[in-house]
């Protein structure tokens, strides 16, 4: 999947997906997906996503 970003605040963006590799998922196109970074650590942050799909608490972490 590919998106765009538009960013809300420090804190808050929107990702809109633009462009998806396998067909079947050509209705997600032009959806958005609400995201707010929710804590922030030297490896990792956390964030609350709210979309059509659902709301997901997700842990990213950097991989060296």
């Amino acid at each position: 999947m590919h998106s765009s970003i538009k960013w809300i605040n420090d804190c808050n963006y929107v990702l809109t997906i633009t462009k998806v590799l396998n067909a079947d998922l050509e209705n997600v196109i032009g959806k958005t997906i609400e995201v707010e970074i929710v804590e922030t650590k030297s490896d990792s942050y956390k964030v609350k996503s709210k979309s059509d799909a659902g709301n997901l608490e997700l842990e990213l972490r950097r991989i060296n």
